[in-house]
């Protein structure tokens, strides 16, 4: 699906791609892969919030969907941590993958305000 919107839709299942749900997805996606979806997210979004008000609610759904996604892995994060070392390469990734959420999440949330 064009512009990582399977990352927040969960229609990658249908498209042949990894698990069922968004959520699923970035958890099995790596980091670096994660980052390059996000941005192409991010571009959508752009692209969307740019038509007006009606892709405006869109804009704020896929922004729930990613909040929702950045609780579900700061809980796995949570639960690795008392699993696994601090400095191991698991805690790194789900750190990089939050990391790369915050990111976006922020990005999104500042283009909403510069749209409004």
């Amino acid at each position: 699906m064009a512009g990582g919107l399977w990352l927040v839709t969960g229609a990658g299942a249908t498209a042949g791609l990894l698990g069922g749900s968004g959520a699923a997805a970035i958890f099995e996606l790596g980091a670096k892969q994660v980052r390059v979806e996000l941005t192409r997210l991010q571009v959508t979004m752009k692209m969307t919030m740019l038509t007006g008000q009606v892709d405006l609610l869109k804009a704020q759904s896929v922004l729930r969907s990613l909040e929702g996604q950045r609780d579900a892995l700061q809980t796995t994060l949570e639960e690795e941590q008392l699993l696994n070392d601090e400095r191991s390469t698991r805690i790194k990734d789900l750190n990089d993958k939050l990391d790369a959420l915050a990111d976006a999440i922020g990005w999104i949330e500042d283009e909403e305000v510069a749209d409004a």
